[in-house]
């Protein structure tokens, strides 16, 4: 007699994935005089992500400096999937060319260094930064968003015109 028997167990290590992919959906501030305007600029340059995920138990890097990049759809590689049991923080930025230096691990300790120009003239190769970010539980992704983050990015340098006159 052989006896077998099917057990439904939790196992605590592990955390409760589902089969539903992080995907990303940056839009941008419309209506302004900056260089990257509209979300069509920034499909043209894409972004830098990072994210971590917090459990009652540990929390974790899950995206590191990942490139997000646009073509017919917003694209990144290796796919991560939801855990469900988790909290999630995001934060990018824009232009993927701006140097950025990162440290710490989780949403408490995570700092994002970006180095902005003081200074640049207006001859066509300016550079125009955008950040954004976004928190929520994963259950609150996969409800709200259908696994969707929600990316609003925001301008972080100013526009100042100055002309000078010469009697």
């Amino acid at each position: 007699v052989c006896l077998s028997a099917c057990n439904k167990q939790s196992h605590p290590n592990t955390p409760e994935v589902v089969e539903q992919a992080i995907r990303m959906f940056p839009t941008s501030v419309a209506s302004t005089r900056a260089l990257i305007s509209e979300t069509e600029d920034l499909r043209k340059e894409g972004f830098i992500v990072y994210g971590y995920k917090q459990t009652p138990t540990t929390g974790a890097q899950v995206f590191d400096h990942q490139e997000i990049t646009y073509d017919g759809i917003w694209e990144y590689s290796p796919t991560r999937y939801w855990d469900i049991a988790a909290s999630y923080h995001f934060g990018a930025y824009s232009p993927q060319s701006i140097a950025a230096a990162h440290n710490g691990t989780g949403k408490d300790t995570h700092t994002l260094t970006i180095e902005a120009p003081y200074w640049q003239v207006a001859d066509g190769d300016e550079t125009d930064i955008v950040v954004a970010t976004s928190h929520d539980t994963a259950e609150n992704y996969l409800a709200l968003g259908n696994g969707t983050v929600d990316l609003h990015f925001e301008h972080i340098l100013s526009l100042l015109e100055i002309q000078f006159v010469h009697d």
